[in-house]
């Protein structure tokens, strides 16, 4: 568990880095962090995904992925 939140942290922080350099646009940083929960959500909680939103996530994946 602390190696999980120690992960989350480390992952956050580096979204804000980013932020603050501008490297990335906010908006797809924001989608990066979107799907970060997500995917923590589908792992820890799958019950309570609908199959539906998979596919709503897939696109804003795929939305990403051609961003970078």
């Amino acid at each position: 568990l602390n190696n999980d939140i120690n992960e989350q942290n480390t992952f956050i922080r580096s979204l804000n880095k980013l932020k603050t350099n501008a490297e990335l646009n906010s908006n797809l940083l924001s989608n990066i962090d979107k799907l970060r929960r997500f995917r923590n959500e589908l792992v820890h909680k799958p019950t309570q995904i609908k199959n539906n939103e998979i596919f709503e996530w897939i696109n804003l994946l795929n939305h990403v992925k051609s961003q970078l």
